[in-house]
């Protein structure tokens, strides 16, 4: 049996995030804890049942999370700059 995985069910490591999105580590962990961020994926060990600690986000959701951000709007200095 062949599983097809499609691009956005891929995990991504901090390295990867950090990366995507080029926010600093500090910032992308302020973001998290104010849930301001993608949450963190739960790893389970098939045997045990238990939680690994292994931070992991999906790449969908991180991408969902950059396609919401606001545009920066121009503002006056920005006009008159032109």
């Amino acid at each position: 049996m062949t599983t097809k995985t499609h691009e956005g069910a891929r995990l991504l490591d901090t390295k990867q995030v950090l990366n995507i999105t080029s926010l600093p580590r500090s910032t992308m962990y302020e973001l998290l804890n104010a849930g301001s961020f993608p949450a963190q994926v739960d790893i389970i060990d098939p045997v045990t049942g238990s939680r690994k600690e292994i931070a992991r986000w999906r790449l969908s959701d991180v991408e969902r999370w950059i396609n919401g951000l606001p545009t920066k709007q121009p503002t006056e200095n920005d006009t008159q700059a032109a």
